[in-house]
């Protein structure tokens, strides 16, 4: 496993490098078809115009087509919410025009999942009736997930891979997953990649730019989580929130690294960070303050991760490359 980082990055961070990285674990059984693919990862696109930030989507639309994924994998927080009905529900009809249907137009598919801007406040039923009443018909998620958060959580497969997507804002329980469900979906998997992504981290970053709202919230289930991860053969979890790139490590168990990665980086306000987490078991790998999107590329049982960086000329620069052989469960 190898990674590396671009002299662009953070020069706070940039430094952070892990040079040669391995797992060790026997190269896992694919499906008959080992033609590569790829798909994209990003999130936190809310702004000012019409809840969206118009004029950096409109940049990463036609860069994210142009890596012809099969599909793309949001982490939330789509727009800018509040506490009207009527504008959250024109500003997610807006996302869904502005981002969704140009890459639905290209047989490009979308799964988002809901971010705390994504629900109004203090409402989470009605909440849950919006959501759904934008996301019906064409642009309706996998109806895979539990009764009760239908089209908010999901999961569906591609070739050898399995994917999760996982809803954090049920009533009374928010900065939690449905975890009983998403181990019933691992145990029932066959796929050698496992791919999950939620809105909030699962390591918090530190210092007064990050927030301190994510899953360490409820540690225990927390750390069941990541755990689940390692052990279903997963290496990595996607998420927002933060408004940066951040790709961090953490020994969840011994010799067991999962990798982190934020990817709120497709339009919200950007942050400057301190370069320090709240605990001290995770380990800083790449940041860079950029919009952009993550592209993950899959070729028989490897992987490969690029963080793609928005320049101020419009250009698109790798700033982070990280490569993984699938593992077995378990292993």
């Amino acid at each position: 496993m190898k990674n590396k980082c671009c002299a662009i990055i953070v020069p706070l961070i940039a430094v952070v490098l892990l040079g040669a990285l391995t797992i060790s674990a026997p190269a896992a059984e694919v499906s008959a078809s080992t033609a590569p693919w790829k798909f994209v990862v990003l999130g936190d696109s809310r702004g000012v115009n019409k809840g969206i930030n118009e004029a950096v989507v409109k940049k990463l639309i036609p860069a994210i087509i142009n890596e012809r994924p099969v599909f793309v994998l949001f982490t939330g927080d789509l727009i800018t919410g509040g506490r009207n009905k009527k504008a959250m529900s024109d500003a997610l009809i807006n996302w869904r025009a502005q981002f969704m249907e140009p890459l639905l137009s290209r047989g490009i598919k979308v799964y988002p999942v809901r971010g705390n801007h994504d629900i109004l406040e203090d409402d989470m039923p009605r909440s849950n009736a919006l959501w759904n009443a934008v996301f019906a018909g064409a642009y309706a998620l996998p109806a895979t997930g539990p009764v009760e958060e239908n089209n908010m959580t999901y999961s569906f497969v591609w070739r050898n891979a399995f994917i999760a997507g996982l809803d954090m804002y049920r009533p009374g329980l928010s900065h939690q997953i449905n975890i009983q469900w998403f181990e019933t979906q691992l145990a029932g998997n066959t796929r050698p990649f496992v791919f999950v992504f939620a809105h909030e981290p699962a390591y918090d970053a530190a210092g007064i730019t990050a927030h301190k709202d994510g899953m360490p919230v409820n540690p225990v289930q927390r750390d069941r989580f990541a755990k689940d991860i390692i052990n279903a053969g997963g290496v990595m979890y996607f998420c927002g929130h933060d408004h940066w790139y951040d790709h961090a490590r953490v020994a969840v168990e011994p010799g067991k690294w999962l990798h982190q990665f934020t990817v709120g980086t497709a339009g919200a306000p950007l942050r400057t960070w301190g370069g320090k987490y709240r605990e001290k078991s995770v380990k800083g790998v790449a940041h860079a303050e950029k919009f952009g999107y993550l592209v993950v590329e899959i070729t028989g049982n490897s992987a490969t991760v690029t963080m793609k960086g928005l320049t101020q000329s419009g250009v698109y620069i790798d700033l982070d490359t990280f490569s993984y052989t699938a593992p077995r469960k378990g292993q």
